[in-house]
């Protein structure tokens, strides 16, 4: 038994990616929420420390009204919000994020501790520093450790902001990878398909040329029966998936078509559950396992065979999957490899790219008269 084992490939067509203004438009919508959400989080922070955590002690009372504190807070807040707006704006305009990890860090701690310097001071000179520390600290190291907290707050700020830019370039970056593979893949599907067009097409119109000198009224029916075919080859270009009713129905004309050039020498015998008739299977995927069988299997004999095409849902305690089993007589001395050709090959690429490991088509020559194609298909809810 011959098999070909799939890769995966989601069967999902992609979706269409938004519209670049879409995207900016977003990214600027969240980046403002985030601003306000953080920088509205560390003024109620700070405003629970002034309250609860450093009031002064009882010998020294000095109380600040909580609305006072608040508003003091707020406008830190705001100016530590429009400062690091100031700060990206400069990131984006010099370009900061293509330089190397050394170099970066080097100019964001020298933006961060000038950055620190205007809130410090002002929040040196607020009343809540009276509060938080009881008396008012002039001394030099009071002032310094205003700066220096800011300025590790606009650290914390780069930190954040860098991570979650990063992130998101991360996503994107495999996002176009993961669009660019599927792009891959989806041309690769179209170079099968259209291999197999022309190999069906061309078997189809030897048979009709044979039938034309002797029986013209068979060979008007047979080019009937092509036209159908030739209409559901072209619209295969378009669809990856029909019902295998509707596989069935072009696989029987492309039959009859056959059957017209071997006569009695070809009989089918048909065994298809009712419950698997509306299954998704891969455009002309069972019309190629028959050519396939009677090129090189009821064709090559003199007598004959009978074509058997059996189909049935197997019921697995991961999901149903659809089997479909082809079996046609074939030459006892024929090559082992005659009848894994082109055809059966593509087909298995295309179960590859479609449904990926979970799909299978195997190819049994293990008795020397008989081969045996087996299609094995997971039913996707």
């Amino acid at each position: 038994m011959s098999a070909i084992t799939p890769q995966h490939l989601s069967p999902e067509k992609p979706g269409a990616l938004s519209g670049d203004s879409d995207k900016a438009q977003r990214i600027k919508r969240n980046y403002w929420l985030y601003q306000i959400l953080g920088w509205g989080a560390f003024a109620l922070i700070q405003l629970y420390v002034v309250s609860f955590l450093d009031q002064p002690l009882p010998a020294e009372p000095l109380l600040l009204p909580w609305p006072q504190a608040l508003a003091e807070l707020l406008a830190l807040s705001c100016a530590g919000l429009l400062l690091s707006h100031a700060l990206r704006q400069h990131i984006h305009r010099k370009n900061w994020r293509s330089l190397p990890s050394a170099s970066l860090l080097l100019r964001v701690t020298g933006a961060c501790a000038l950055l620190g310097v205007l809130p410090g001071i002002a929040n040196n000179l607020m009343s809540v520093a009276v509060v938080r520390g009881g008396v008012y600290d002039d001394s030099l190291y009071g002032f310094i450790s205003h700066i220096a907290n800011w300025g590790s707050i606009f650290g914390l700020w780069s930190v954040l902001y860098f991570s979650i830019v990063r992130a998101r370039e991360r996503r994107q970056a495999e996002l176009r990878e993961s669009e660019l593979i599927r792009a891959l893949q989806l041309a690769e599907l179209r170079v099968l398909k259209a291999q197999l067009n022309p190999h069906f097409l061309f078997n189809s119109l030897n048979s009709v040329r044979a039938l034309i000198t002797d029986n013209p009224a068979q060979a008007q029916q047979a080019i009937t029966r092509l036209s159908r075919l030739l209409r559901y080859t072209l619209g295969a270009s378009e669809r990856e998936l029909v019902s295998l009713d509707q596989e069935l129905a072009i696989t029987d004309d492309y039959i009859e078509l056959e059957a017209l050039r071997l006569g009695a020498r070809l009989r089918v015998e048909r065994t298809i559950a009712d419950n698997s008739r509306h299954i998704q299977v891969p455009v002309m995927l069972v019309q190629t396992v028959v050519e396939n069988a009677i090129k090189h299997g009821i064709a090559e004999l003199r007598e004959g065979g009978l074509l058997k095409v059996h189909c049935q849902l197997d019921d697995q305690r991961d999901g149903s999957v659809l089997v479909i089993q082809i079996e046609n007589p074939r030459p006892p001395q024929a090559d082992s490899n005659a009848g894994n050709g082109l055809g059966l090959k593509n087909g298995a690429e295309r179960l590859r790219f479609l449904y990926g490991d979970s799909a299978r088509l195997t190819l049994d020559l293990a008795t020397p008269t008989m081969a045996t194609t087996t299609i094995r298909i997971p039913v996707i809810a």
